[in-house]
């Protein structure tokens, strides 16, 4: 009876054991299979987010290099190498923005020193320093662009001062004005009375004074010969009186030959801007480039190319931008003669013309070889400016006999 109520028992806990532990390792496998399909929307939702953040990214980078191109194309430099800077932050390996900032750096940094320069030979100080103020958000270190805005800031406070005088002057010259006209009528109302106090003197007598203060009729009057030997050059100028005292000419010839020379000296600075190009004094030698760019005198030429040899990389830049100013000025009247000689009647006038031309054709093509060879140089800067101004050389027009010549070649190469 007992080992039947034992083994009852036992048979009972075994059965009670194998329920519990097989719906343990249910329980187990289905905990488990939930935390996979957990894990598995955790995962795919962190791809969505990935995808919708790489593709407002690609969308911003669009939106900001066709900004960058639009502002370009309107001549908005600033905007437009913002622009390009913020989508080279987006992709920071982008070669497009790379070189959308390369190119915009340097051409437009050029215009806009370009326009500063002509604004300040048209004495539009404020335009002109408007315009270098752009150049010198373009490019912070351009020691040029720096000292640009320093003498354009100079030139206003000085125009600023000059406006402020003159209407000091001008109220003071108001004062001086009604004090001798208030002078003057004292004195007029003081020999009004001593006048009518006084007796009046015989007619006959004020005749014969005027008649002996009045010089005679056509008297002339020579201009000393000590005057004459100064100025060998010039006639002696009579001066004629009229009879009514009034002198017809009162100046002397000699005295305005004197303020012609004396001014032109004045303006002829050019040889002392020249040697002060010696001067060990850094900042007298940039103004003194400045100031010699702004009168750009083709003399300034030689003394600017012996200075670069002495000078740092910063001095040889401003030496630089002065001659490209000076011989852009200069080079204008020049083609003007060409274009005039090649019109001429005389055919001897247009082949000098043509020769003459063909010289400057020979410095064209050693810059392009020179250029062909910075295309290779170390500094990717330098590359991307080389590329840009040979695109700018090739954009130059065809020969008209060149083009008949290319026709040609397609021609024969089509029949063939």
């Amino acid at each position: 009876m007992l080992n039947n109520r034992f083994s009852f028992w036992f048979a009972l806990s075994v059965t009670c054991f194998g329920l519990v532990s097989g719906n343990g390792y249910c329980l187990a496998a289905v905990f488990e299979e939930n935390s996979y399909s957990l894990k598995l929307a955790q995962v795919e939702s962190d791809l969505h987010n990935k995808k919708a953040s790489v593709t407002a990214q690609n969308l911003q980078y669009e939106e900001y290099m066709a900004a960058g191109y639009e502002a370009d194309k309107n001549r908005d430099y600033l905007a437009a190498l913002v622009h390009f800077q913020k989508a080279l932050v987006i992709r920071p390996q982008d070669s497009f923005a790379e070189r959308a900032i390369i190119n915009i750096t340097s051409y437009a940094f050029d215009r806009y020193m370009q326009a500063g320069y002509t604004a300040d030979r048209n004495q539009n100080y404020q335009v002109a320093l408007v315009n270098f103020e752009k150049a010198q958000q373009i490019k912070p270190d351009s020691v040029y662009a720096l000292t640009a805005i320093g003498n354009m800031k100079q030139y206003l406070a000085a125009n600023a001062q000059s406006t402020q005088k003159p209407s000091t002057n001008g109220r003071n010259l108001l004062l001086m004005i009604a004090g001798l006209i208030i002078t003057a009528l004292v004195g007029a109302g003081v020999l009004f009375l001593l006048l009518k106090k006084g007796t009046t003197p015989p007619q006959e007598s004020t005749e014969e004074n005027l008649t002996s203060n009045t010089p005679p009729q056509n008297t002339v009057v020579e201009i000393p010969a000590a005057q004459s030997q100064v100025n060998p050059k010039v006639e002696s100028s009579p001066i004629i009186a009229s009879t009514n005292g009034n002198l017809n000419q009162v100046e002397s010839s000699s005295a305005m030959l004197v303020s012609p020379s004396s001014s032109i000296s004045k303006l002829d600075i050019v040889p002392e801007l020249i040697e002060d190009l010696n001067t060990s004094d850094r900042s007298i030698r940039r103004k003194t480039i400045w100031e010699l760019a702004q009168r750009a005198d083709s003399r300034a030429m030689k003394p600017l190319v012996e200075l670069m040899i002495n000078v740092d990389s910063q001095e040889r830049s401003l030496i630089l931008e002065a001659m490209t100013q000076i011989a852009s000025r200069t080079l204008k009247p020049m083609n003007q003669a060409l274009m005039l000689s090649l019109e001429d009647e005389n055919s001897q006038v247009r082949q000098n013309a043509i020769r003459d031309l063909t010289r400057v054709y020979d410095l064209m093509s050693q810059v392009t070889k020179r250029l062909s060879q910075a295309v290779e140089d170390s500094d990717a800067q330098v590359q991307e400016t080389a590329k840009w101004a040979l695109q700018q050389l090739n954009q130059m027009p065809q020969v008209p006999w060149e083009m008949t010549a290319m026709q040609d070649n397609k021609d024969s190469t089509n029949r063939m």
